[in-house]
């Protein structure tokens, strides 16, 4: 059974309407690791309250296995309302929020759904589109953008373009990341989902040259979704959604380094700001937290292995590459030895990756005052879709 949280097929975890119109569930989900790729993400929660049922076992108490569910939808310890009757949780980890868990903040009586994809993804191209990019992830009162910083340095001062390779990568359809819409029916409380999608209809191109590319953002276009994120709850005011301060979500987003194929990187804490238009999503901004794992095991060696080709593509292994060239640009950057190649160890070693990088600048494990993860926003455009 595959249920995303508007009632259409997706990963685990089934959402119903009831009579008050509110949402609530029917089935339990599992969180699974986000620390590989591809990346399984637990599905959205957006659970409302609901009165309970008098249904189940005439010989089990409410709120025991077999009995009906508390008119809050819960159930004793370890067990989970499935259906009206507590059934037996086979889904519970440190990551499980059911109804009961869901605060006040969160509860939003979904009406209208809309689906989207995205057909801009924009990195920083300088410290001042570092910043423009910036949320506050950690509700500090500070907007966080410290990989945007790197991305706009390693453009303006070296002419490595992230911002080209992703927007290639997307027109390609090299990557396909969806958005799904659900608001109330007053519009002032939406939550959002991120997915990956697949299978698009039409092709994204019509022949070799990127011109002919992107024909799958048309507003029309057709896909298959997976991999769905948690939602980002928010609110809406005159068309723009804003993330809830308390909001938590885990989600995703994609990059693309030249010369390297683009890969998805998990967000924690995600923050997502953006106009809703009926058709298209303008002034988008996506960010989060990426947990030092996730920069150690994705972003150090796929940044590594991007820039590393780009010098081999420029300069060859002879050192041949031209001066203002990208690659030898590089090489001014990173290459300590002067043998014009780039080593991981002096990549990871160079002060401006230590600096950046591989120092994190948020807390959002423990609240210990221990910086554990990186923060990164880009922005985005979306247009119409269908899946």
């Amino acid at each position: 059974m595959r249920c995303d949280p508007y009632g259409s097929p997706q990963y685990g975890r089934c959402f119903r309407k009831r009579e008050n119109g509110l949402l609530t569930t029917d089935n339990q989900l599992r969180i699974a690791s986000m620390k590989f790729i591809p990346i399984v993400f637990s599905l959205a929660i957006s659970a409302c309250m609901s009165g309970g049922s008098d249904t189940g076992d005439a010989g089990s108490a409410q709120g025991e296995l077999g009995g009906s569910c508390y008119p809050n939808m819960t159930c004793n310890e370890t067990l989970a309302c499935i259906n009206d009757i507590c059934a037996t949780d086979t889904s519970m980890d440190a990551g499980h929020r059911d109804a009961g868990d869901i605060d006040a903040g969160e509860t939003c009586a979904i009406e209208t759904t809309t689906q989207h994809v995205f057909d801009t993804l924009v990195s920083p191209a300088s410290a001042g589109q570092a910043a423009m990019f910036a949320q506050d992830i950690n509700d500090d009162g500070i907007a966080d953008n410290a990989f945007g910083g790197l991305l706009g340095a390693l453009e303006a001062q070296a002419g490595f373009s992230v911002a080209a390779a992703l927007q290639k990568s997307l027109l390609r359809g090299e990557f396909i990341q969806l958005l799904s819409v659900g608001q109330d029916s007053l519009a002032t409380c939406a939550i959002i989902s991120v997915s990956e999608g697949s299978n698009p209809m039409p092709t994204p191109c019509a022949g070799l040259p990127l011109a002919s590319c992107g024909q799958h953002l048309n507003g029309t276009a057709a896909f298959v979704s997976s991999l769905m994120s948690e939602v980002v709850d928010g609110s809406i005011s005159a068309d723009l959604f804003a993330t809830n301060a308390d909001s938590e979500a885990d989600a995703f987003v994609f990059l693309s380094f030249e010369n390297s194929s683009p890969f998805a990187i998990p967000l924690h804490h995600t923050k997502i700001s953006a106009d809703i238009g009926p058709s298209r999503i303008t002034n988008g901004l996506i960010g989060g937290g990426i947990s030092m794992e996730d920069v150690n095991a994705l972003l150090l060696p796929k940044l590594h292995g991007a820039i590393q080709a780009t010098v081999e593509a420029d300069c060859g292994s002879n050192c041949g590459c031209m001066s203002g060239e990208t690659g030898s640009n590089l090489l001014n950057f990173f290459d300590t030895d002067g043998n014009c190649v780039l080593s991981l160890a002096e990549f990871q070693n160079n002060s401006l990756i230590t600096a950046t990088l591989l120092n994190p600048d948020l807390d959002l494990v423990g609240d210990d005052g221990v910086d554990d993860h990186l923060s990164i926003g880009l922005q985005f455009t979306a247009i119409q879709a269908v899946y």
